[in-house]
């Protein structure tokens, strides 16, 4: 994250902490679709900076977040993306690798970390690591599960009432699709185990922190 965007994502969060509880829930559900929307971290925070700004004002005034901006916020949240431009192919691709290196990491250290108590519960010497084929494919799956997540999460933000109409129903789709995801994630590392390469865990564990290098220094550029 540039440090104009990281300057203001600050100000921003301290700034929220002064909006009122009742007008919270509406704010946050606003922020959340914005995430969603395909433009800039730094316009983001400017959105937010500004609905942050309209929202205390009316406060001062006596007036709640339904008085400020009106009840169809959706609309209003489309309105504002429309006016602010798109993020680039670039910049896309940046966020999608960035996005994915995290990951990646991520799911590598745990990885090093279980091997090592599986190592130490059997008394091993044998101090390698092994990425299979079934492993790339469960990493793949985490990934494009996390990508999936992340959209589904921003663009159900408003349906909250639609959600509300068949609670059980939704409960269950959701839960068969939680299981499906979980086993497409799982099995494919425990069933497929041709090797893709192995290496000492202390090699392992210096690639998933080289990762991290880069991730974090991506983040600082982009």
């Amino acid at each position: 994250m540039k440090k104009e965007t990281k300057e203001l994502l600050k100000k921003n969060n301290e700034n929220e902490k002064n909006i009122l509880e009742e007008n919270d829930e509406i704010y946050t559900n606003m922020i959340v679709y914005l995430r969603g929307a395909n433009i800039s971290e730094y316009n983001q925070e400017k959105v937010r900076e500004d609905l942050i700004a309209m929202i205390l004002d009316g406060q001062e005034r006596g007036d709640d977040i339904q008085k400020v901006i009106g009840e169809n916020y959706k609309e209003i949240c489309d309105e504002i993306i429309a006016e602010i431009p798109k993020k680039t192919v670039k910049e896309n691709v940046m966020y999608a690798l960035m996005l994915t290196l995290d990951i990646v990491w991520i799911v590598g250290v745990i990885s090093v970390i279980k091997t090592l108590i599986i190592m130490l519960a059997k008394n091993s010497k044998d101090m390698t690591f092994v990425f299979s084929l079934g492993d790339l494919i469960s990493w793949g799956m985490i990934v494009f599960v996390a990508y999936l997540v992340v959209y589904y999460i921003c663009s159900t933000t408003f349906r909250e009432k639609e959600r509300e109409t068949n609670k059980v129903l939704s409960f269950i789709i959701i839960w068969f699709i939680c299981c499906i995801i979980l086993c497409a994630i799982i099995l494919p590392s425990l069933l497929i185990k041709e090797t893709i390469f192995s290496v000492h865990i202390g090699v392992a564990a210096l690639i998933f922190g080289t990762i991290f290098v880069i991730s974090r220094i991506m983040s600082l550029r982009y």
